[in-house]
Parts: C-alpha cells; structure tokens; sequence
C-alpha cells in the first residue's frame, strides 16, 4: 500500500508539472533532468519502504500460513518435478528469486533464516543453480548478482564513515595500546620456524593415537578436526564468560558516561565448516590442515566510537595475555574493503588457558558429558561409522598419555567491530553466507 501511494503521489507530480513543446525526438533538458530527479527520487523512498518493512510482515508475507511457499516447498520436501527439464528449470528460478528476498530479510526473523537455509541445503538444488533457461542462469543472473547488489546497499554507508573513523584504528595506534603479536611468546616461536601460530601450537598432534600405531603423511584431518571441535565444546562457556566479565568492567570503568561496549557469544565453529576450510583455504598448508582453524571459538565485540573499541582492545588483550594473531581490516586497500562491501572487523586472536592440564580436564565428568554431547550430535553429511570411528580416534588422542601432562590451551577469535558496523554485519550475515 505505500508502494502504492509512493508511485501515485509521483504521478500526481508529474501530472502538475507544467507542459512544453519538446518532442521524443527532441527532448527539453530541463524537463528530462527534471524527470530523472523524480524517478531517482521515487527510486530511494521505494527502497526505504521495503528496507523498513516490519519484521512480522515481512515473514507473513514471505511464510503465508506460517509455510514455506509451494516453490520453496517442493524443493525441501523433494516433491520437484524429475520428468521434464523445462519445468524443473522454472522450478529452480521461482524458488532462487524467492531465496534472495528471503535472505535479504532473514535478519528479521528466526523462522525465515531457518527455512531458507533448509532450501539452500537440498543438494539437488543447489548443485543445480547453474542450470539455463531461457532467462539465464539462477546462480550467475539471480542469486549472485542481486546479493551482491544488496551487500553493496547495506556497505554504502559504512563506506561513508570510514575517512572519520580510520585514522584512529591505525597499525601504529593498535601497537601502542594491545602490544604487537610478534612479542607473544608462541607467536615469536612460530615465526622462528617461518611460520604463523596455529592451534598446533596448544593441541599437539598424537599421530601413534590417531592411527593406531600406524603412521601417514601427519594425522588425519577429521580426527584432528575433532579433536580441536572437542576441546571448543569444552572451553567455549569458559572464555564467552570471561569476555563477558571483562566487557562489564570496562562498561563500568569507561570514562564520563557508561561504556557502549556489547558482547555476542557466537557457538563454536561446525564441523563441516571446519572441514570445508580445510579443503578450500587451508589446502596447501602443512598438515593437520585444519589447525589452521584459530576462530573454533569465538565471540563479537562492538563498541560506538572508535576511541572506546581500542581501549575494550587493549583490556581484553590483557585479559589473555595479549594477542597472538592480530588482523586489523581497516588497513585494508581500497579495493580490499569493497571487496569486503567495507564491513572491517579488527580480529584478535589469543591463547585461552583453561589452567589446568589434559588429563585433569578429561577426569572431569562435565568435560565426558560435553564430549558425550558433542559425538550424539553427528554431522548428517557424515555415515554414522565414519563418525564414530574418527570421534573415538578423536577421543582417544585427548586421553592419551602422550597430553596427560601438557597444559590445556585452545586459540579463541574476538572479532571487534564499531557499533554501526555489528548493526550491518547482523544485515549482512545470511546474504553473505549464501
């Protein structure tokens, strides 16, 4: 309805605009500019219209009943037309143009970000998006162009606030307040061997456990991967409560007024997510690939000025001993920061010691019930076997005698952000994601 008084009421402007003597073939400038001006106009109040759309109406809108849409439907409840490739194509565009609608509004509601990624999990249509009809191709001419162009909306206006905020987030300022990584004790031991601290560095590899008295080319990587996922199920309420604690601190010691500092917890990071890092980022690296995984646990912090988000910096990196990997993206080029459609994290990675060892963490019976949790919860893309197969190698090297004495330690991510960038970021998330 206020589409359709935002058009009607562009019309009636027009309508009053008085009349000229130019021709199609000769249009009058003025008049042409003026036009341009309107429809640009027109153009911004439709897109804050739909942009301000309330949650609840949207999900009605985009769920009637409550329901995925029969064009969502048929493909999560496999009921998608196997007979005749046309119709299957059309199926497949219909069901792609609702996705993008719904994972531009996805950030508004629970159930829409649930369906939607029940769509985009059924592997016969995602593996079929590049499938031509007369249109074109769902995945290049629909999915990725129009997320791209919505990426682009919501990184416009943070694009604009960079030249105020950049100047205070330096290399030079970080150094000075946090400390450089370079002086960690195990990120200067990692460069001594011409590399980058990895979770190698906390959780040693027990190749004999792993393999059962055999040996390959470094352990395999599920069997690491979990072990390392484990050990974050087990850690990650631990390190959340301390952020937590260190963010209400700093609320209350901020100067002048309370601070604006807000902490998310995020749950540790998926096996498959880890595994597909591992297949596609981390490739080429030495293995257990998958210790390159230093974000299994990690959590959000934000800030409203730029001043307040180095000191929140400066106490959590002391809260952990400093930092030992530090990636701050409003150093980025340019091109670097539209490429990212200018959403610029500042990444802390520290060592969280959980002050105890392997072996009296393992004796704990809240440490087996997490870790009795974690192997119920079975990835589905995994046979039932594989999985028990690789958790109880996992197990077992976490129980060996080989790290009964070793400090327990993991890598934890604090990804830190501006206020009006974790606003976006929340925006962002499931476009990005797809």
């Amino acid at each position: 309805a206020e589409l359709a008084h935002l058009i009607a009421q562009s019309s009636s402007t027009m309508a009053d605009a008085p009349a000229t003597t130019a021709s199609p073939t000769n249009p009058d400038p003025s008049t042409e500019a003026s036009l341009s001006d309107a429809l640009d106009d027109l153009s911004v109040k439709v897109r804050r219209a739909v942009s301000a759309e309330p949650p609840e109406e949207a999900e009605a809108r985009l769920l009637p009943g409550g329901n995925p849409p029969e064009l969502a439907a048929l493909w999560i409840e496999g009921r998608w037309d196997r007979t005749d490739n046309d119709v299957q194509a059309r199926q497949l565009r219909v069901a792609a143009e609702w996705a993008v609608e719904a994972l531009c509004h996805a950030h508004q509601s629970a159930k829409l970000k649930a369906t939607v990624r029940q769509l985009l999990a059924v592997h016969h249509f995602t593996n079929h998006l590049d499938t031509w009809d007369a249109a074109g191709f769902c995945f290049r001419d629909v999915l990725k162009v129009r997320l791209k162009a919505r990426l682009v909306e919501l990184g416009a206006h943070l694009a604009a606030e960079y030249p105020a905020a950049a100047p205070k987030l330096t290399a030079d300022v970080l150094a000075r307040t946090i400390g450089s990584p370079a002086d960690h004790p195990l990120a200067a031991a990692a460069a001594a061997a011409g590399r980058k601290p990895t979770q190698i560095d906390v959780l040693p590899a027990v190749d004999p456990v792993i393999f059962g008295g055999g040996r390959l080319n470094g352990p395999p990587e599920s069997g690491y991967a979990h072990a390392l996922l484990m050990l974050a199920n087990v850690l990650d309420q631990p390190f959340q409560d301390r952020v937590a604690a260190v963010v209400a601190e700093h609320n209350l010691a901020w100067e002048g007024d309370d601070g604006t500092a807000q902490h998310m917890a995020a749950p540790p990071k998926a096996f498959a997510r880890v595994m597909t890092k591992a297949a596609s980022d981390y490739r080429l690296e030495p293995r257990p690939v998958s210790q390159n995984n230093v974000d299994v646990i990690r959590c959000l912090l934000a800030a409203d000025t730029p001043e307040e988000l180095v000191a929140l910096a400066t106490d959590v990196a002391a809260e952990f001993g400093g930092v030992v990997r530090l990636k701050n993206l409003f150093t980025a080029s340019e091109a670097e920061r539209a490429e990212r459609f200018h959403l610029l994290p500042i990444m802390l990675t520290v060592v969280v010691d959980a002050k105890t060892t392997f072996g009296e963490l393992m004796r704990q019976p809240s440490t087996q019930e997490r870790l009795d949790a974690y192997i119920r919860a079975r990835d589905a893309a995994v046979p039932p076997h594989v999985w028990e197969q690789t958790t109880s190698m996992a197990r077992a090297m976490l129980e060996s005698p080989e790290l009964a004495e070793v400090p327990v330690a993991i890598f934890g991510e604090l990804q830190m952000v501006l206020s009006g960038h974790m606003t976006v970021r929340h925006k962002m998330h499931e476009v990005y994601k797809a």
